[in-house]
């Protein structure tokens, strides 16, 4: 079954019975979590919830090439 054939509940759950479903506990809380439905091989892939919101913002603009007296005026001023 492939998921454009999926109608109803019980189909879904079973289609998603082939992966691995799992509990997770991270600081930000406990979460149920199906994992990708795909494998690149050689490749972990992350096991964890998305970021918080502005969690990566600075690192971000850091890499994109923002110096830390930008990305903190940024701040300042309500931009980020």
């Amino acid at each position: 079954m492939t998921p454009d054939e999926i109608k109803e509940l019980r189909e879904l759950i079973e289609f998603l019975k082939e992966y691995d479903i799992g509990d997770f506990e991270f600081e930000r809380g406990d979460f149920k979590m199906v994992a990708a439905p795909y494998v690149c091989a050689g490749e972990t892939l992350p096991r964890e919830p998305a970021p918080a919101l502005g969690q990566d913002t600075e690192r971000l603009l850091a890499e994109c090439g923002l110096s830390r007296e930008t990305v903190a005026d940024l701040r300042r001023r309500g931009v980020i």
